[in-house]
């Protein structure tokens, strides 16, 4: 079968290299992923997850409990044409980056009912909000959370890209960027993170890694 699929005052976005960070720009983006939505039902659900990962029916949203038990991260899987020169990272802090962030990444269309759902259901005064992306190179890529963590004032994801198709399964074989939102829910009596941290392996097996400061905090490199 063939899988398809359909405010910059506090936003913060780092693309990692093998060299250095690079700037990330939007780009236009094809019709054809005018209805961008849940590349498919195991994208979220990983081996190598924390053992207390559930997954919500087939609406692609996984809910996750870290290691600290004042963490809870929920995500959802996403694709877009626009590729990413190299993988990345978005920080939303607030209400109005985020809807900001979903018309840049669906500049020519409209994004998934869930994924607007999922943004939207996020309450940033206890919760962070992260875009990761990666590049695909076909429809059956997608991006997994492995770990989160919340180490001091500092909030750890670790992330990959992985090919989910099938032995039977046929791709169709287009660079895609995939991507997925991290939403990381903090306990009222724990300390909101200062720094973000982020480490993705992408399809080729590199890592890549980038630090975004959060709120006062200020963008370093690793």
């Amino acid at each position: 079968m063939t899988r398809r699929f359909g405010s910059t005052r506090s936003r913060r976005t780092f693309l990692a290299g093998s060299t250095g960070f690079l700037a990330l720009c939007a780009g236009c983006l094809d019709d054809g992923f005018d209805d961008a939505s849940d590349p498919g039902t195991g994208g979220n659900d990983s081996d190598d997850q924390n053992g207390d990962s559930e997954t919500d029916g087939g609406d692609g949203e996984t809910d996750a409990s870290g290691d600290a038990d004042e963490l809870v991260d929920d995500t959802y899987p996403y694709q877009h044409p626009d590729v990413p020169d190299s993988p990345g990272a978005t920080l939303l802090l607030e209400a109005d980056d985020a809807d900001e962030w979903l018309e840049d990444r669906w500049e020519h269309g409209e994004p998934g009912d869930e994924v607007t759902a999922f943004v939207d259901e996020t309450s940033f005064e206890d919760s962070l909000l992260v875009a990761l992306e990666g590049e695909g190179s076909s429809l059956c890529y997608e991006m997994h959370l492995e770990d989160a963590d919340l180490d001091g004032e500092t909030l750890a994801l670790e992330a990959s890209v992985r090919d989910e198709s099938a032995d039977d399964e046929s791709c169709a074989m287009q660079m895609t960027a995939v991507g997925l939102l991290v939403r990381a829910t903090f306990d009222s009596d724990a300390e909101r993170p200062t720094e973000l941290s982020v480490e993705i392996v992408d399809d080729d097996g590199d890592r890549h890694e980038m630090r975004i400061g959060v709120d006062s905090a200020t963008d370093t490199d690793e």
